[in-house]
């Protein structure tokens, strides 16, 4: 979910801001993006999004970043981490989000879900009879672009999405700067990055399509069993338990901490896995100590902007880093 074109740094004007999303672009500009600059609040755990006013404390994230308590832990089957909110799906297949709701990304809809996804000021959801619903921004199509079917797999990246269909296609929709061009083939998953997406195709090979800035197309050969796109880079998962990234590592998003995995995610400049032992490992930009994994079991795990959350082994939620949004203050 990186938003940097080469040479440029773009910045986002600020309307203000609900989800882990950034706010629609509107100029081209010096100066880097803050994890938790100072947008409109409207903070929500998805049941109104009311509060408007201006929080000036968003900008200070040093008393912020200590993710939830552990008071009546909450519960998931499926969990999303976006740029300034989260969501989880709950074991009734209901769904819960927190965070930044400027653009109505955690207003989830009602109905059964089994999956979840959270984009920059997006969220999409898996319904338990195949059909995927999004809502939120929809600045790129993201929402209205959606390619109607039975879907198997559900991702959210920066300003696109994209699914596979239970008969292998693989869609996507949204801002298209050859992100949305799937390469042709059956797959089993799709992942959407910033300005790229990566699959995994039945023959257990990778295919990624989009921006090539910095070679986060360049997959390498061999059978995988999970591919994830994420700013500026993309990781997989090969089947003796070894991730393998690769694009820009400036930040270290590429430098995988040696271990066997189970799973792997990649966010906008950090990336997380679960070890065969449970536990997560985190490596890149821990600038708001989104890197900083608690101890425990974990089952599922996604990265975020600047912020991680995951499903421990006991089904509970645990989120960490960058909180100026409430994106790691986990509802009940």
């Amino acid at each position: 979910m990186r938003l940097e074109l080469p040479g440029v740094v773009i910045v986002f004007a600020a309307l203000h801001v609900t989800a882990g999303c950034t706010t629609f672009i509107d100029k081209m500009g010096d100066d880097e993006i803050d994890p938790d600059d100072d947008v409109a609040d409207d903070d929500t755990s998805g049941d109104d999004d009311d509060d408007t006013t201006d929080d000036d404390d968003d900008n200070d994230t040093s008393d912020d970043d200590s993710g939830d308590d552990d008071t009546t832990p909450a519960h998931a089957i499926s969990i999303g981490a976006g740029w300034w909110h989260s969501i989880r799906v709950n074991p009734d297949h209901s769904i819960t989000c927190w965070g930044a709701n400027d653009a109505g990304q955690c207003n989830p809809v009602k109905g059964d879900f089994n999956v979840v996804s959270a984009g920059e000021r997006t969220s999409c959801g898996l319904r338990t009879d195949g059909s995927i619903v999004c809502w939120g921004a929809d600045d790129h199509d993201e929402v209205s672009g959606l390619v109607n079917g039975t879907y198997t797999q559900l991702d959210a990246g920066s300003f696109h999405v994209c699914g596979v269909q239970s008969d292998g296609s693989g869609h996507c929709w949204g801002w298209n700067d050859g992100q949305t061009d799937v390469e042709s083939g059956e797959y089993t998953e799709i992942s959407a990055g910033g300005f790229h997406s990566c699959g995994l195709k039945t023959d257990e090979t990778i295919a990624c399509w989009g921006a090539n800035w910095y070679g986060q197309l360049d997959s390498p050969t061999g059978a995988f069993v999970q591919v994830t796109a994420g700013g500026d880079h993309s990781c997989a998962l090969d089947q003796k338990g070894t991730v393998h990234c690769w694009g820009e590592n400036g930040s270290g998003e590429c430098s995988v901490v040696p271990g066997t995995y189970i799973s792997v995610n990649a966010g906008h400049a950090h990336t997380c896995g679960i070890l065969s032992s449970g536990q997560i490992e985190c490596w890149g930009s821990n600038a708001s100590l989104q890197c900083d994994a608690p101890k425990g079991a974990f089952k599922e795990v996604s990265a975020g902007g600047f912020h991680t959350c995951a499903i421990r082994s006991d089904d509970t939620v645990s989120c960490w880093g960058s909180n100026g949004h409430g994106q790691t203050d986990v509802p009940e």
